[in-house]
């Protein structure tokens, strides 16, 4: 089937942080289904579906602004993610979690820009607070 996309999703799924993931393979995926392909461009976009399932089959009464920030940190969860994260994050001590809050909150890339101009600057905030609650859980 198809993900329904907003026009806000869309400008932040083709800037080149998000664009890159279409490169970084899931490996670990792989053995698993080797004829799949499991990248993380497709990985963020399918958990931000099934985020934005869970919400609307649960039938709650969130508030638009709740529910744009679960759906934007789904999307944007594994936007920190370079090739090789998770053994680079040994080596480096930084995870891809706080790279991907270093993206969302510079305001020199384009996601931050997009997000911003549409949500305000204390939404960037909710956002990054909502992904280290995912991180924890």
């Amino acid at each position: 089937g198809y993900i329904p996309l907003t026009k806000d999703d869309i400008k932040i799924i083709d800037t080149p942080h998000f664009q890159r993931l279409r490169h970084i393979k899931q490996t670990g995926a792989h053995s698993v289904y080797p004829s799949a392909n499991h990248t993380r461009f497709e990985h963020s976009l399918g958990v931000m579906y099934l985020g934005t399932r869970v919400l609307n089959s649960l039938e709650l009464e969130v508030g638009k602004k709740l529910s744009n920030t679960l759906r934007y940190a789904c999307l944007l969860h594994d936007i920190g993610h370079g090739v090789n994260s998770h053994l680079l994050e040994k080596v480096t001590g930084l995870s891809h979690e706080a790279r991907g809050i270093d993206i969302i909150r510079d305001p020199n890339t384009k996601i931050h820009q997009i997000i911003e101009q549409k949500y305000g600057h204390d939404f960037i905030e909710q956002l990054v607070s909502f992904i280290k609650f995912l991180k924890k859980a």
